[in-house]
């Protein structure tokens, strides 16, 4: 008997360690008190959705040691944004920077999703901007949640916190916009959309630096700075121009843009591509903006090696 009774107590222990260390993506509560809708409206209403998330948000993921594991939480969030857009709109189409699409919505969302941890814990802040199809802004705020971020917890823990906070915010913008008697009849695409609207102009999600090259406007600057923006702009002598991606080379990671801005402060090219050995090289740039100095800082040296690793076409080492 008293065998028996140890092994059922080894079960419930063990089946109590499991329990503790699974985690698993939450369904939407449509009964919690601050996911209440008003009286009368049915959902998903009948209307299709639009939304932006910043490119580097969905591309995000790490590696935790001590699950030895890569984390998603780009991933993550996608699915929290389909599965709480699909339960409270018609259909939701992604906005996508680099191959925007031509299907149809008839209102938008631009999302600015920020994380922060502690305590073993993340907190997720998603601030909104809702539009319509001609864009005009209906409303604008955040709403935040926060879940465990345990070894056991991270896999989910960005999905359930990114699923709640949209909850809340899918439940404060129907609450305040589709009042009686609001039709939303005109369409938009992610063609048309206004890219002003979707982007935070105040808080760039990447900076980098750009050189001119020719006194009518032309710069160059790395390809990964530019990559997967939705709008790029630069700041120069303390106004604000947009500029155009004139072309990329992901080899070089290298690209040119052109900004319409005339000088005569420029860093002419190299008619010859010969790199000769030992001469003076000197870098400068901005790195970590608004982190470090907003002064530039400088580095010099000297071309050390003609080549970089096998393969590395157009790299030399200094």
């Amino acid at each position: 008997m008293n065998w028996v009774l140890c092994v059922r107590l080894l079960a419930v222990v063990l089946m109590v360690v499991v329990c503790q260390g699974c985690a698993t993506r939450e369904g939407l509560n449509m009964q919690a008190k601050d996911a209440q809708l008003r009286k009368g409206i049915d959902i998903p209403v009948k209307v299709s959705l639009g939304i932006y998330v910043p490119e580097v948000r969905l591309k995000e993921r790490f590696f935790i040691d001590t699950v030895s594991a890569w984390i998603t939480p780009g991933d993550d969030m996608r699915a929290a944004l389909v599965k709480a857009g699909n339960a409270y709109f018609g259909s939701v189409e992604f906005i996508d920077a680099e191959q925007p699409s031509e299907n149809e919505f008839a209102v938008f969302m631009s999302l600015a999703p920020a994380w922060e941890f502690e305590a073993g814990k993340i907190e997720m802040t998603m601030g909104y901007r809702f539009y319509d199809a001609d864009g005009t802004l209906l409303k604008a705020g955040q709403e935040s949640n926060s879940k465990q971020l345990g070894p056991y917890h991270a896999a989910t823990g960005f999905y359930n916190a990114t699923l709640k906070a949209m909850q809340l915010v899918m439940v404060d913008t129907i609450n305040s916009v589709f009042v009686e008697g609001r039709e939303f009849t005109g369409r938009s695409n992610a063609v048309k959309v206004d890219r002003d609207l979707l982007v935070n102009l105040a808080k760039p999600i990447r900076t980098g630096t750009a050189f001119f090259i020719s006194e009518s406007g032309q710069l160059l600057t790395a390809a990964h700075v530019t990559n997967g923006c939705l709008k790029s702009q630069l700041n120069f002598a303390g106004a604000v121009h947009d500029v155009e991606i004139m072309g990329v080379s992901e080899l070089l990671d290298v690209a040119m843009l052109d900004s319409g801005v005339s000088t005569n402060r420029f860093l002419p090219m190299r008619r010859s591509a010969d790199v000769v050995l030992g001469e003076r090289v000197a870098t400068a740039g901005f790195p970590l903006a608004n982190l470090l100095a907003n002064s530039a800082n400088l580095t010099v040296g000297n071309v050390s090696a003609l080549r970089a690793l096998p393969g590395s076409m157009g790299k030399f080492q200094f």
